[in-house]
This record gives structure tokens, sequence and C-alpha cells, in this order.
């Protein structure tokens, strides 16, 4: 899991929204797209956690 993005056009639809939702609440582009990429690695890295082997 998580050892390739997987883009398709259904995600960059989803990506385009999102984004433009953000930036019509009055965010700037660049500070939306860190915000978004934040929001995308911490979901990955939650996912990954719970499907880790237990030590």
């Amino acid at each position: 899991m998580a050892t390739r993005p997987v883009v398709t056009p259904n995600l960059l639809s989803l990506l385009d929204v999102t984004l433009g939702k953000i930036a019509n609440d009055g965010m700037p582009p660049a500070q939306a797209m860190r915000l978004l990429d934040c929001l995308v690695a911490f979901t990955v890295g939650k996912a990954l956690q719970e499907v880790q082997q237990p030590v």
C-alpha cells in the first residue's frame, strides 16, 4: 500500500473541486495546495498505521 500514488480522473476532479472551494473561501491557492497536501499525507500515513503488522 502507498508505494505509488494512484492518479485517476476521479481523483483529479476531487482535488480540483476541493481546491476550488478552499480558494473561494479566501485562502490563497498556494496555501490551499499545502493544506490539501498535508491532509493527504495525514490520511495515507494513518491508513498505513492501521494496516501495519503488529510488533
